[in-house]
């Protein structure tokens, strides 16, 4: 049986102007990590945009859902890191899942060269 009702992530770097557009269907935030800060953080919309409508849930929920796209600008040595939700529901020793500040968290204490 196939499951209809599952996220999807696309993303598209065109090189010329290091723009990455990315269209987040029901999947966490990518995380990013700039390397002019050498930090890491979440990857969103710049623009901060709020909609009344429902937008960005997994594929196949619902026929009427939209679906945005949104663009940043990437610099040489950047890093942008898609992860699954199932990542964000793992669970640590004292079964807890992580979540998104969890997975970010973790993200931050690795060594970057």
């Amino acid at each position: 049986m196939k499951d209809s009702s599952i996220g999807r992530v696309v993303g598209v770097l065109f090189s010329p102007t290091k723009t990455f557009a990315l269209c987040n269907a029901g999947h966490p935030a990518p995380l990013v990590f700039r390397r002019r800060t050498a930090q890491w953080h979440e990857l969103k919309s710049e623009a901060g945009e709020k909609s009344t409508e429902l937008t960005d849930i997994p594929l196949g929920i619902l026929d009427e859902a939209k679906y945005r796209q949104f663009a940043v600008r990437l610099e040489t040595g950047d890093m942008v890191l898609s992860y699954s939700d199932a990542v964000t529901e793992s669970q640590d020793s004292a079964g807890r899942q992580l979540g998104q500040a969890g997975v970010l968290s973790l993200v931050r204490d690795l060594p970057v060269t």
